[in-house]
């Protein structure tokens, strides 16, 4: 019941973060638990597959997340950029910092738009400018 209740809280919101659900981890643990404990007892047919299951289920979970944390260690990560469609790296925006450095070295001040695909990802900015934009080399 908590976790309906924090769910159906959750669809009220605009943005979500993960943050939002970290006071019920513990009610989610307990879910996951019961379901491998009955997954264990499941015998269908006289056979314990929910045995095989419930063994395998953590052993799965546990390959993906080391799938996951390989290829981010690789500098893989699959959220893509604007309209550039450019490949996010795993820290910082080294693919903005390219495309400002040439704009850093033309004279003059430089006024750069940028127009976001209907598919950009809100959290993942590219627009950052200085505090004093009047005196911005670019904006």
């Amino acid at each position: 019941m908590i976790a309906v209740a924090v769910a159906l809280g959750l669809a009220a919101e605009i943005w979500f973060f993960p943050r939002y659900v970290s006071p019920i981890t513990c009610v989610l643990y307990a879910i996951v638990v019961e379901a491998i404990r009955r997954l264990r007892a499941w015998a269908p047919g006289q056979r314990r597959s929910g045995l095989l299951l419930s063994r395998a289920a953590p052993m799965i979970c546990t390959s993906i997340v080391l799938i996951v944390a390989a290829g981010r260690s690789l500098g893989l990560n699959p959220v893509t950029v604007s309209a550039l469609e450019l490949v996010a790296p795993p820290y910082g925006r080294q693919d903005r910092a390219a495309l400002q450095k040439p704009l850093d070295q033309l004279p003059g001040g430089q006024l750069v738009r940028v127009r976001y695909s209907r598919h950009h990802n809100v959290h993942v900015e590219w627009v950052y400018n200085d505090a004093d934009i009047d005196a911005a080399k670019v904006v």
